[in-house]
């Protein structure tokens, strides 16, 4: 199946503009945190790594991704 990109933030608040976007099922390093927020690296759809802030409603601790 295809996934789209998912939004990273330049800062942790949605209002701080889009930083990059991590692409498909992948694995994330976290490099930080503020609050309920994480500053992860992964890839993008070309490959390159990126970083940003993650929403915290988009964090999944599940491999499969199952976290509904």
């Amino acid at each position: 199946s295809e996934y789209e990109g998912l939004l990273l933030y330049k800062m942790p608040d949605p209002s701080s503009g889009e930083a990059s976007q991590l692409w498909g099922m992948q694995e994330v390093s976290v490099n930080g945190c503020c609050g309920e927020w994480a500053l992860v690296q992964g890839k993008d759809k070309n490959g390159k790594i990126v970083k940003g802030w993650l929403d915290p409603k988009m964090i999944c601790d599940k491999p499969d991704g199952a976290c509904k």
